[in-house]
């Protein structure tokens, strides 16, 4: 492995399938680079196949990494929020190993807020991510004033090509304050679902079929009657 630089090696081998001394696969060679491109982590992957003698070859893979972290803001006017403005910064390879990092921090007249996401790619397994999420929130209306703070954690794994499955928890907690007073609200979630997609294109198909199965069994506590 030539070429890296943040990107540890030891989240490449993940996807290498083949063992020294394996006998020559040309399609172990083609998903390995199909894979490393899918990560976006890099500008360009090369893999050359340098022949040794004695039926043998040595298999060299180099890589140019891409920039992993963008900044992003974005402001605006609406009548319903007034002048809002948000500012993000993200990571793509947050501790070497490919994983993902979202900070967003966005601000409005009446509403501001604070969200992260974290997920890790191939955990403990290929095509397995686990994520992270949690954020806070501030909405001052004319009618009421809310404080919210939600997290969440979730798996998704992909099966085969078509077919995947993702399970997850979420909790959150409110403290509103209104015309009836101040509360307190405790929500859980546990969301589950299957999805089913077939089509030719992931952003523009043209043929195939999608279909995706999701529930939510959900418990809501207010707090004053705990």
């Amino acid at each position: 492995l030539k070429g890296l630089q943040s990107v540890k090696s030891g989240y490449i081998t993940k996807f290498i399938s083949w063992q020294p001394g394996d006998f020559f696969d040309q399609r172990l060679i083609n998903d390995l680079r199909a894979r490393l491109n899918k990560l976006k982590l890099f500008l360009a992957v090369n893999i050359d196949i340098i022949p040794k003698g004695d039926d043998q070859a040595d298999i060299d893979i180099t890589f140019t990494e891409a920039k992993h972290r963008t900044i992003g803001a974005s402001a605006g006017y609406s009548t319903a929020e007034g002048i809002s403005g948000e500012i993000s910064w993200e990571h793509r390879n947050f501790m070497g190993g490919g994983n993902w990092l979202k900070l967003t921090a966005r601000g409005a007249e009446i509403e501001q807020s604070f969200s992260s996401l974290l997920e890790i790619p191939d955990f403990s397994r290929l095509d397995q991510t686990l994520s992270f999420e949690a954020g806070y929130r501030k909405q001052n209306t004319d009618a009421f004033l809310a404080h919210t703070i939600n997290s969440s954690a979730g798996i998704h794994r992909i099966l085969t090509p078509e077919l995947g499955i993702r399970a997850g928890l979420e909790l959150e907690y409110s403290d509103i304050t209104d015309t009836q007073g101040n509360r307190n609200f405790y929500i859980a979630s546990l969301p589950i679902g299957i999805h089913w997609d077939n089509s030719d294109d992931l952003l523009d198909p043209h043929r195939g079929n999608r279909l995706s199965l999701f529930t939510a069994p959900t418990i809501s506590v207010d707090g004053d009657r705990i």
